[in-house]
């Protein structure tokens, strides 16, 4: 994908094609809407693809927020994962970032250089694309803040990638309870048309009677939910749920 091409007016499945999707495709099918099964369903659905399946969690939110998931694994490999019907918390929702758990992202934080970027890197063999890790917090006043905090680590995201060819993405972001109500379309739109990421993956909405205030995409009658369908409909965006191949 080049940086900083104007692609105004174009489909998104023109856009896709002209900015390699085979790429995006490939990194975005963990993504993909899979399940929710029960166990029995889970089980059939493997058995047709040479897969086993392993009931187990997701701990991207930490102990007090683990949905219960069924794991697929093929060859000793993690494949992809569905969400638990049985399970009395998440009742088999998941969000995208247990959809994407199959993945390898390398995503690090608080960087005061560029050159910190890859200190910590594993190596090429460990990893599938370069992430990188930023939020917003501080409202108006923290706009400069988060965009130093982001660019340093998606520049050094890009450098590595020069060297190795891996996709890169901003993993993490997000604005809690989003006190700009225009953040999407005029702090995280602008940053991402600076770089060719994959895919952007803002953090959860919690359930309010569990942690009031803790959202990153706007429910309906928000302030920002014209704001937030409005940058969905940038042609320069494809949803998780709109992609079919």
């Amino acid at each position: 994908m080049e940086r900083n091409r104007d692609r105004a007016g174009m489909s998104r499945r023109t856009f896709l094609k002209a900015s390699g999707a085979a790429a995006v495709g490939a990194a975005c099918t963990a993504l993909l809407p899979f399940g929710p099964f029960t166990l029995a369903e889970a089980e059939a659905v493997a058995a047709q693809t040479g897969e086993t399946v392993v009931p187990t969690w997701c701990g991207m939110c930490g102990p007090a927020g683990n949905c219960a998931v069924y794991a697929f694994v093929k060859d000793g490999k993690f494949t992809r994962v569905a969400g638990m019907k049985e399970a009395p918390q998440n009742k088999g929702g998941l969000c995208c970032k247990s959809h994407a758990a199959p993945q390898w992202v390398y995503s690090p934080d608080r960087l005061d250089s560029v050159g910190e970027y890859a200190e910590r890197y594993p190596g090429d063999g460990y990893v599938d694309i370069l992430g990188a890790d930023a939020y917003h917090f501080g409202g108006t006043e923290g706009i400069s803040d988060f965009n130093a905090r982001a660019r340093r680590q998606l520049d050094g995201a890009m450098a590595l990638s020069a060297r190795n060819g891996k996709l890169i993405a901003l993993s993490e972001t997000g604005s809690e309870g989003l006190p700009v109500s225009d953040w999407y379309s005029k702090v995280l739109a602008p940053l991402l048309a600076e770089y060719p990421v994959a895919y952007v993956c803002v953090w959860r909405n919690a359930r309010h009677d569990v942690k009031p205030g803790h959202f990153y995409a706007p429910y309906k009658g928000h302030p920002a939910e014209a704001d937030f369908r409005s940058f969905t409909e940038n042609p320069r965006m494809l949803m998780a749920g709109e992609i079919k191949e």
